[in-house]
C-alpha cells in the first residue's frame, strides 16, 4: 500500500495525489502496529517485552537510514 504514494506524482489533480498519500501513509500505519506487537508475542515472559522492543527500536540498519542524509549534508 505504501507505493501508492508514487503514483501521487502522476496525479491529474491535488485532490487524487492527497487521497493517495492518504492511503499510503494509512498502509504503513497499519504495518507499524503489526510490527511493533512483534515483542509481545515472541518474548518468553512479560518481563522481556521491553528489552525485545528495545533490541528491535536499536536495529543498525533502520538507524543507519536516519544518520546517513544529516552526516553527509551537514
Amino acid at each position: 500500500m505504501a507505493s501508492v504514494v508514487t503514483l501521487s506524482a502522476f496525479a491529474a489533480n491535488t485532490c487524487v495525489a492527497l487521497a493517495r498519500f492518504a492511503i499510503a501513509y494509512g498502509g504503513l500505519a497499519f504495518t507499524g502496529v503489526v510490527i511493533w506487537s512483534l515483542p509481545g508475542d515472541v518474548a518468553p515472559t512479560p518481563g522481556h517485552v521491553a528489552s525485545i522492543g528495545g533490541i528491535q527500536n536499536r536495529n543498525p540498519d533502520h538507524n543507519s537510514r536516519g544518520r546517513a542524509p544529516t552526516s553527509t549534508s551537514g
